[in-house]
């Protein structure tokens, strides 16, 4: 068999090792993007109603 060596260096890659820092990183992730929804939401609430009046 032949021993094939990785020549490849990885200097940039960012491991998360712990699923309890990636599930944490995924919460904050899906909560920054809840709170855009609402802004969204409620600017489109107020355009909305500038053309209702």
């Amino acid at each position: 068999m032949e021993n094939n060596k990785s020549n490849y260096s990885y200097d940039n890659v960012i491991e998360v090792t712990d699923t309890d820092s990636s599930r944490k990183y995924l919460a904050k992730v899906f909560t920054w993007m809840f709170v855009a929804l609402g802004v969204s939401a409620a600017t489109a609430y107020a355009f909305l109603l500038t053309l209702l009046c």
